[in-house]
Parts: structure tokens; C-alpha cells; sequence
């Protein structure tokens, strides 16, 4: 019903039905539907919304068992996103290295959120930089 709504949506109602979209089909664990949703709102002229859709996307591809491609979408996203982003899309790019079996990648962004951290966060982003770091 919603994609129904969205084709005919006004202009000023379209993003937000895509939000309402991409959250439902999330919640539904239909994760390609949620991708598509978030896709279609990184063309938006709001560089915050840009920075949500990409991040949502990449979640909804992790969700999907594609870490690789979620680790891509987000390393091509952190450096055009706005500075207030930048620990958020830091923290997938974390998970989805993780997911998709790069300990490099994983614990160098890992290190980078310890480095920023304070208080109860910065323990964690320390363990799991240690442990993902190759052993010597």
C-alpha cells in the first residue's frame, strides 16, 4: 500500500513515506524491499537525509548477509557525509567489516571509535580492537 502511496505522493510527503517504507519492510525482515526503500532516498537534496538513507541501506544489506557490499556502500559514504554522521557511519563500517570477515578493516575502525569514546563505550571499542588485531 505504501509503495501504492509513495507514486503519487506529493512532493513533501514522498520521503517520509519512504522512511515509513523502508522502517516497515525492516521490521518485516524484508530486508531487499528496505535497501530499495533507502535507495531511493540517497538521492535527496538534504545531505542528512543522504546520510541517514546510506546508513539505513547498509544496515538493511548487512541484515541481508551482504557485508561485503554493506562495508562498500558505507567506506563510499563516510567521507561525503556531514561531520555529525561520521561516528554513526564509523560504527557500521565496524560491525559490517566484522560481518563480512575483514579483522583488518574491522579493528582499524574499532580503534578509531576507542580513540573518540568516553566513559562506558571506550572499554568495549578497546576490546574489540584487541580482538580483532592479527596476533603476533
Amino acid at each position: 500500500a505504501l509503495e501504492e502511496f509513495i507514486k503519487d505522493a506529493p512532493a513533501g510527503l514522498a520521503p517520509t513515506a519512504q522512511l515509513e517504507l523502508a522502517a516497515a519492510a525492516t521490521l518485516a525482515g524484508q530486508y531487499d524491499a528496505a535497501a530499495k526503500a533507502w535507495a531511493e532516498l540517497e538521492d535527496s537534496p538534504s545531505a542528512d537525509l543522504r546520510a541517514i538513507a546510506g546508513i539505513g541501506h547498509a544496515k538493511s544489506l548487512l541484515l541481508s548477509g551482504k557485508g561485503q557490499e554493506a562495508l562498500a556502500k558505507l567506506n563510499g559514504l563516510k567521507p561525503k557525509a556531514p561531520e555529525a554522521y561520521a561516528q554513526a557511519i564509523t560504527r557500521q563500517i565496524a560491525v559490517a567489516a566484522e560481518a563480512a570477515g575483514d579483522a583488518k578493516t574491522a579493528a582499524a575502525a574499532y580503534a578509531e571509535l576507542a580513540e573518540q569514546a568516553e566513559g562506558a563505550a571506550k572499554p568495549f571499542y578497546e576490546f574489540k580492537t584487541n580482538q580483532l588485531k592479527p596476533k603476533s
